[in-house]
């Protein structure tokens, strides 16, 4: 089996945060394949693009870069292909139908994780929660 890591889930990962830290292990120990997507790589960026300091920024880089290499080492990166480019269109226009909106790289994830039949782990449930209505395929784990 395959997970698909949530960026809130690598940032607390990365900032230590123990009881992430606690499950992230035992899922490393459990041998499950992890991964992550091109999306995620863009939010993390994003946030280390907003560190005002730049020792912190630096040394943020260092790391993530780390674990963007062991990743990509294992070829556990995705990104949408033409097929998911369509599964997201359909799915977001599910969501605004029934008025329940979330956020455009949540929506590139979780269509990720649907389409590879990867259970996603993360921390939102606000949002995520509303894809799993919207599509009973779509296995998630939430930590909280």
């Amino acid at each position: 089996m395959t997970v698909l890591l949530d960026t809130n889930i690598i940032i607390g990962f990365l900032r230590g945060r123990e009881d992430i830290v606690i499950k992230y292990n035992k899922l490393t120990r459990s041998q499950i394949d992890k991964s992550i997507t091109v999306y995620n790589i863009a939010e993390l960026f994003d946030g280390i693009n907003r560190v005002q300091s730049p020792a912190r920024m630096k040394e943020q880089l260092k790391i993530v870069d780390l674990m963007l290499n062991e990743f990509d080492k294992r070829k556990k990166i995705f990104s949408l292909t033409r097929e998911g480019a369509k599964k997201f269109a359909e799915l977001k226009l599910s969501l605004e139908r029934k008025g329940t909106l979330i956020p455009i790289m949540d929506l590139l994830i979780g269509t990720i994780a649907i389409l590879n039949d990867f259970k996603l782990i993360t921390s939102d449930k606000k949002h995520f929660e509303k894809l799993n209505n919207l599509n009973t395929s779509f296995q998630v784990e939430f930590w909280d």
